[in-house]
């Protein structure tokens, strides 16, 4: 849909309702997209890889970017499903379902994953982020931070149900939960050998974990 539209020179912009800005010419041909962005409420998720980064957020949207070039290299959307949420729910601008909210994005060697709004876990494949590999649904609230281990073996996911869940990233079955702070997980992180993981929280806990 086109929200408004311009002309400079011997071109057209036109500014759409996904958050991208088209240059056309007047005189013919298709054009470019000049800008885009996220465009329904805020952007929460953000993940490098590759030399790309990546960003989810309200809007349902997955968008990797090209820092060097400075633009928009591909979108994806994160599920054409609608669900509610279970308990609760991070605030929102966005009119969209809760599990089309995303929350956080955490990207590995191979995967990366994209929670909702819900507490539902996305997984896909790097390089295929258009298919789920696994949807992950242990979690009872919304998910504010995930870490893969460094040596990829493992996906942690920070939960405002105040656990932390350990996923194998071989056949993406729960291996374990962490339970203990009193409040919603802020923040994880692996040790560099994948032995420990440190995690605080809404409490301003700091708590160390034996995987």
């Amino acid at each position: 849909l086109v929200r408004a539209v311009d002309v400079m020179g011997g071109n057209m912009l036109a500014g759409l309702r996904n958050g991208d800005i088209w240059l056309r010419p007047l005189d013919g041909g298709e054009g470019n997209v000049i800008m885009s962005s996220h465009n329904d409420g805020e952007v929460w998720g953000l993940a490098t890889h590759g030399g790309k980064v990546i960003t989810s957020g309200d809007d349902n949207q997955v968008i990797v970017w090209d820092p060097e070039k400075r633009m928009k290299e591909a979108s994806y959307v994160v599920t054409d499903k609608a669900g509610e949420h279970k308990r609760g729910g991070a605030s929102t601008l966005s009119s969209k379902p809760p599990n089309q909210q995303s929350r956080c994005v955490a990207a590995g060697t191979d995967f990366i994953a994209i929670s909702g709004n819900d507490g539902t876990v996305y997984v896909r494949a790097n390089g295929d982020y258009s298919t789920n590999v696994a949807t992950l649904t242990d979690a009872k609230e919304w998910n504010e931070v995930m870490a893969f281990s460094p040596d990829q073996s493992m996906l942690a996911v920070g939960s405002h149900d105040n656990n932390i869940y350990i996923y194998n990233t071989s056949d993406w079955s729960l291996k374990g939960t962490c339970k203990g702070h009193s409040s919603y997980i802020m923040a994880i992180d692996f040790c560099t050998h994948n032995n420990y993981l440190r995690s605080n929280c809404g409490a301003y806990e700091l708590l160390f974990w034996t995987m």
